[in-house]
């Protein structure tokens, strides 16, 4: 079984991986936060994440940990049981559902060979900072209480969701709790703040403003 921790899998389940990164962060980041903008993506998120994911290899099984959205994605047939993946969705904290969770969970479940458990938290502006990371813990006890163990468990996550996964691992640290066995990232966005070495020194005003916008969104 190819093992995506260990750098051994395949070319071609790397490639799979890679081109679900590329799809699923197009139709992330919205261009607009204004609420029915927002309701138009989320929307579109949803039903394009259903469209794209592979149609066999995998079983999907939604459920609810105490009202937050989750789903086991398992691959069919004999997997590894030594390990799962926990999956922080991207989008930006504003966007991203179980539907647009279910394409890259998929694909890592696939390449792996591990159960992945994906979760929709709560999302900006309706619900500023700190619940998206207080579903994440809320998520962490749950597996602690089906019987995982810290050590067997991968945190992963892309582009906010890399953000989410790390949050998690420092509050897990700070709380001098056991942490997961590896975080996989892809993507990340670890500090907001890197965007302005991005932009041009006469367009950094501009970018000042477009971050103190989104900040505010999150607060």
């Amino acid at each position: 079984m190819n093992k995506i921790i260990a750098g051994t899998q395949t070319p071609a389940a790397n490639e799979a991986i890679l081109a679900a990164l590329r799809k699923v962060h197009n139709i992330a980041s919205p261009a607009s936060t204004a609420p029915e903008d927002l309701k138009r993506q989320r929307l579109g998120q949803e039903t394009l994440g259903r469209l794209l994911t592979p149609p066999i290899g995998f079983s999907w099984e939604p459920f609810e940990i105490e009202g937050i959205p989750a789903a086991w994605v398992r691959p069919e047939g004999g997997h590894d049981r030594s390990k799962m993946i926990l999956y922080c969705h991207g989008g930006g904290y504003t966007s991203g559902t179980l539907g647009y969770a279910r394409l890259l969970a998929s694909r890592m479940a696939l390449a792996t060979g591990y159960e992945v458990l994906a979760f929709q938290y709560r999302l900006a502006p309706e619900h500023p900072y700190p619940e998206a990371l207080e579903d994440a813990r809320l998520v962490w006890e749950h597996l602690m209480f089906l019987g995982w163990g810290a050590r067997e468990i991968i945190l992963a996550g892309d582009s906010a969701g890399g953000n989410l996964a790390l949050e998690l691992a420092l509050d897990l640290r700070d709380a001098d709790r056991m942490l997961p066995w590896r975080l996989v990232l892809f993507s990340p966005w670890p500090d907001m703040w890197h965007v302005f070495q991005m932009f041009p020194l006469k367009a950094a005003g501009e970018a000042m403003d477009q971050m103190a916008r989104y900040l505010e969104l999150l607060r």
